[in-house]
């Protein structure tokens, strides 16, 4: 009966049948739709084919599974049962299992993941949700993208009720050296001290992006294992290009494989989700990017998209290990200091590291991260090999700026080094003074040389490896991550980011590949089904035509409020013209009748008083105050030319008020 059973779950499998992945005995492979055989994944066509497993394609592909076939294309390994992953104290970072290292062209070490999961299967595991201003900065749906976190944070998210003896001592000496207020326990990002998430559970095991997978539906999602996707494959016809499939190579049978999206289906699209190096690096590979560049590569440019590639930053941090007076164990980092103003992000953890296992040292650490440099660089090929990292280089502190505000944070660094919580770890001389010791550079105890602490942050520059860039939003893709240029063709990974979100990036965009693109998606299918099934013969609107709509829609909703805005302007201007005429109407009729009592006397000189003769009229305020005028009784005589001459004279001083204001109610308009 058991062996019935699972035949009969079997065929309930896609058309092309998993059986030999359905058993999930295997503790590499814990998901039924698991694979490594590339031929069997390639058999059949996808409805979305998703190019990455990781922090963002592994939520994408689990909620877009809902709905539709979906195929993730992850060139590494399956991350479960690799102890170097799983436990806290695991080195992932120096595992080629998991993980690539690469040198940008400033000389820095930087790594990225190669393992399903992606970043969080290889990184420090906090887990910190991005502040609300930057939510509402990049406008998205702010009750979406919390419901979005919370799904995320449902596996993958554990507060930290138990702090290590150096992050507790780290997070007292912060609140001394004025980081406030404290937030305690809370995901959010809030200025002052707090302790963050992590997605290391209480028992110091961690959970990557690959648990969301939990959610999929396994009857519509494959996930096949070390495959490289090459290129993008499309579809030319008299429009733009469409993504059709994607070339792979299978790192286990070494062969190159092409598959197809599902012609059939009014819904398909290829999804980039390989990440900041990734992403950009198979755009280069397809022949969208500089056209110069592609042509340097021998690569056919199919769109040149000039900014593929650029605007890629990474955000620099600078590290100081102190050697500890007392036992310290090993920690990862458990809590955060946003600093004010500065914007800098202060982050700490410990080691235990035995040397020849005879001697013993135990290390404390304090990193600190400047949270928006204003500093980009340029990411270009190395190679046609997708195998092979492209160049890179992150440029950084280019800008002035970073600087200086790098100089604020490591002052705040030398105070929280000066504080008593962490002064308890200095060592005590023969003079019975304390002094902390460094492991490699250290803090300087005088803050007063701004220039001195602007070469402490270019040498001890390092990486929180929370790169980013390089198909930015605006730039590559379009508000809802589609490729500018070509047909279905989607971005969704931190390569769309502008700015790094948070103290570290990997709860949004665990948080982006659940909500904010399959939303869109999800949407965009309703609207074209609807679009498609238009009655009496109309024609279905394009992609482009859809995205044009859209686009003309938000600028005349703009436009309305703007006009709104100048029809309450126009009114004021309008009131105050009437005012300004109306009193220039009064004035004159009153200096007319003046002029004729005048002439109807001798035309000898009379001596006769006029009243308010001297008002000197002046231009209307158009902010909406009244119009001002001087007066001043004088007597004088004068002949008839003086009267006429004076008539004149206000008549033009009126004509030219007159044209003034004609003149502000056009600009206006």
């Amino acid at each position: 009966m058991e062996k019935l059973f699972l035949l009969i779950s079997c065929l309930l499998m896609f058309t092309h049948q998993f059986c030999s992945e359905a058993a999930t005995s295997n503790p590499e492979y814990p998901y039924s739709f698991m694979t490594a055989d590339a031929q069997k994944a390639a058999s059949r066509s996808y409805d979305y084919i998703v190019v990455g497993g990781g922090t963002a394609g592994c939520p994408l592909a689990a909620t877009l599974s809902q709905h539709y076939s979906v195929l993730v294309l992850e060139r590494g390994d399956s991350p479960y049962g690799i102890p170097d992953v799983e436990d806290f104290r695991g080195s992932p970072t120096t595992n080629p299992k998991v993980a690539q290292g690469f040198v940008s062209e400033d000389g820095v070490q930087l790594v990225r993941a190669r393992v399903l999961g992606g970043g969080s299967a290889i990184n420090g595991g906090v887990y910190s949700r991005a502040s609300t201003e930057y939510i509402r900065k990049i406008k998205w749906d702010e009750k979406l993208v919390y419901e979005s976190y919370e799904w995320v944070e449902r596996l993958n998210a554990f507060q930290q009720y138990k702090l290590s003896t150096w992050n507790s001592a780290t997070k007292d000496g912060l609140l001394q050296a004025g980081v406030l207020p404290y937030n305690g326990h809370t995901f959010d990002h809030l200025v002052g001290t707090k302790i963050s998430g992590s997605i290391f559970d209480e028992n110091g095991k961690r959970h990557t992006a690959a648990d969301l997978l939990q959610y999929a539906n396994p009857e519509n999602i494959v996930v096949l294992l070390n495959a490289t996707a090459s290129r993008i494959l499309f579809s030319l016809g008299s429009g733009k290009p469409k993504a059709s499939g994607v070339e792979f190579r299978s790192n286990n049978d070494g062969l190159i494989y092409q598959i197809s999206l599902n012609q059939l289906s009014i819904n398909s699209e290829v999804i980039l989700s390989a990440g900041s190096i990734g992403s950009t690096q198979l755009l280069l590979l397809s022949g969208i990017g500089p056209k110069r560049q592609l042509k340097e590569m021998n690569i056919p440019a199919l769109l040149d998209s000039p900014f593929v590639g650029k605007q890629v930053q990474d955000n620099p941090s600078a590290a100081f290990t102190i050697v500890s007076s007392k036992p310290l164990e090993d920690s990862y980092s458990q809590l955060a200091g946003i600093l004010d103003n500065s914007q800098n992000y202060i982050e700490s953890g410990s080691l235990v590291q035995r040397n020849n296992g005879t001697n013993t040292q135990y290390l404390g650490v304090l990193d600190i991260k400047l949270a928006f440099p204003l500093s980009r660089g340029d990411l270009w090929l190395k190679s046609v090999d997708p195998r092979d990292n492209p160049y890179v280089r992150y440029n950084y502190y280019s800008h002035s700026l970073d600087l200086q505000r790098c100089v604020k944070g490591i002052k705040v660094m030398v105070n929280l080094s000066m504080s008593s919580s962490i002064q308890e770890f200095a060592f005590t001389d023969s003079g019975n003074s304390k002094t902390l010791q460094f492991l490699g550079i250290a803090l300087p105890k005088n803050q007063s040389n701004d220039d001195a602490l602007a070469k402490l942050c270019k040498e001890a520059l390092g990486t929180f490896n929370h790169y980013h860039g390089g198909c930015q939003a605006g730039l590559v893709v379009n508000e809802r991550y589609l490729v500018k240029g070509v047909d279905n063709l989607r971005v969704v990974d931190g390569s769309i980011y502008k700015d790094s979100p948070g103290t570290n990036p990997q709860a949004t965009t665990m948080m982006l590949g659940r909500r904010k693109a399959p939303n869109e998606i999800l949407h965009l299918a309703l609207e074209e089904t609807e679009e498609k099934n238009t009655p009496d013969g109309l024609p279905e609107l394009t992609e482009d035509v859809k995205t044009m709509k859209i686009d003309q829609e938000s600028r005349i909703g703009q436009l309305e409020i703007i006009l709104k805005e100048i029809k309450g302007n126009l009114k004021n201007l309008v009131d105050i013209s009437k005012e300004v005429i109306n009193n220039s109407a009064r004035g004159l009729k009153k200096v007319n009748v003046m002029i004729a009592d005048q002439r109807a006397q001798s035309t000898t000189s009379i001596p006769y008083s006029v009243i308010k003769q001297k008002k000197k009229i002046q231009e209307p305020n158009l902010q909406g105050t009244r119009l001002q005028t001087t007066t001043g009784p004088y007597t004088r005589t004068r002949s008839r030319n003086q009267e006429n001459n004076t008539s004149r004279f206000i008549m033009d001083e009126l004509e030219d008020i007159n044209n003034r204001v004609i003149q502000k109610n056009s600009e206006m308009k």
